[in-house]
């Protein structure tokens, strides 16, 4: 080879070299760059889908939960009900006034029956009733029914079924309104 030729070589050889390890020192500064990047883009993308996939799991876990009070409160809708229409509008002074829907409608089952399958102590250990209701100034209420809260779950869950919540119930009843049975059997939850 020329002298020309072998400085040419030298030269793009050195250079190459020079490229080489200017790209390595590159690459090992970029590495930890590209990484952190990735771990917080992966990171992001991680919690985009933990989050509402954890809200979701939540409120089924929640829902499901809260089913056995659903049917109690729906059943004690239906026992108030009962009551009422036995009793001239009368409103319960307890769960032991209620004895008598209960035996009716639980081991008799005419007309609405009762959908949880518990006894009137279960019912009575799941829900709570105000004892201190006029129904004649509830009847006579215009109609706003999310103004009446007599019964209420003991545990802190909302879960009810559709058409089934006992504060609408016997409001619907007291104004003349109360269907033959609930509109449908689909939970939700308030």
């Amino acid at each position: 080879m020329s002298n020309g030729t072998e400085n040419v070589v030298r030269m793009l050889l050195s250079g190459s070299r020079e490229n080489m390890q200017a790209d390595k020192a590159f690459s090992e500064n970029a590495g930890p760059r590209r990484r952190k990047r990735l771990v917080a883009i992966l990171l992001l993308g991680l919690l985009a889908v933990a989050v509402p996939g954890g809200w979701i799991v939540y409120r089924i876990l929640y829902t499901l939960r809260g089913l056995p009070d659903a049917y109690a409160m729906w059943d004690t809708g239906v026992l108030l009900i009962d009551y009422m229409q036995h009793h001239d509008n009368r409103w319960p002074g307890g769960w032991d006034d209620l004895g008598d829907s209960y035996q009716r409608l639980h081991l008799i089952g005419l007309g609405e029956h009762l959908r949880g399958g518990m006894t009137l102590n279960q019912l009575r250990d799941r829900v709570t009733i105000d004892s201190h209701v006029d129904t004649a100034r509830i009847a006579a209420m215009p109609a706003d029914p999310d103004r009446f809260h007599a019964i209420s779950p003991r545990d802190s869950n909302t879960t009810l079924w559709e058409g089934a919540d006992p504060n609408e119930m016997v409001w619907d009843y007291l104004h003349g309104r109360y269907p033959a049975a609930p509109a449908s059997s689909q939970p939700s939850t308030k």
